[in-house]
């Protein structure tokens, strides 16, 4: 589509050119991407930016999801995009804790690149609106799991402070859950186990 290929080759004039011509600023392309996921795949940041500011005055939906089940709010952290992250957060026309085909939400996705300042930016919006910032994905692991299992230290204390997670995993070691993962970070998710999950102390 010509929209997505004036994005996708940094042709941002002739972007510009086809969004105020009024092409659809949600039409999907093969993989059912939307001109808001391309913004976010661009390396360009400064100025796919103000591209996506043009797309949401237009209409630009950032809840639409692709085949992987992915919107461009997901994509925004997976790639890193802190910008676009926190220009998403401001359209709240979707729901900020959805999740992928593989159960990992953008908190998730953030969490596992390491980004500090996204997971702080998502934790705050998602403490704003009362939802759960311990949602696991399909593997068992809640974002928390992810910043201990990768040694990601800083996201770890923003997910207990800011988010104040928690993690019940039923007396689950993350060794067993992911054989092969480095000591240390097996150590730190093993004392974060609710201890209500296991067996009462029969004393």
């Amino acid at each position: 589509m010509a929209l997505h290929r004036a994005l996708l080759h940094g042709d941002f004039l002739q972007t510009r050119q086809l969004i105020e011509s009024g092409t659809d600023v949600n039409a999907a392309d093969e993989e059912q991407r939307t001109p808001l996921m391309i913004c976010a795949l661009h390396n360009g940041e400064a100025r796919s930016l103000g591209i996506a500011r043009q797309l949401l005055e237009k209409g630009a939906q950032v809840g639409l999801c692709d085949q992987r089940g992915r919107n461009a709010l997901l994509y925004a952290a997976m790639y890193e995009r802190k910008d676009l992250v926190d220009l998403f957060l401001c359209a709240l026309d979707y729901d900020l804790n959805h999740a992928d085909k593989d159960g990992r939400t953008a908190l998730s996705h953030a969490t596992q690149r390491g980004n500090a300042p996204i997971v702080r930016a998502l934790l705050r919006s998602l403490k704003r609106y009362g939802l759960d910032v311990n949602k696991p994905d399909k593997f068992g692991f809640t974002p928390l799991l992810h910043a201990c299992r990768l040694g990601h230290e800083h996201c770890s204390v923003q997910l207990q402070t800011t988010g104040k997670s928690t993690d019940k995993m039923c007396g689950r070691t993350v060794k067993q859950l992911e054989p092969g993962l480095r000591k240390k970070n097996a150590v730190a998710v093993e004392n974060l186990i609710d201890t209500s999950c296991r067996p009462p102390d029969p004393h």
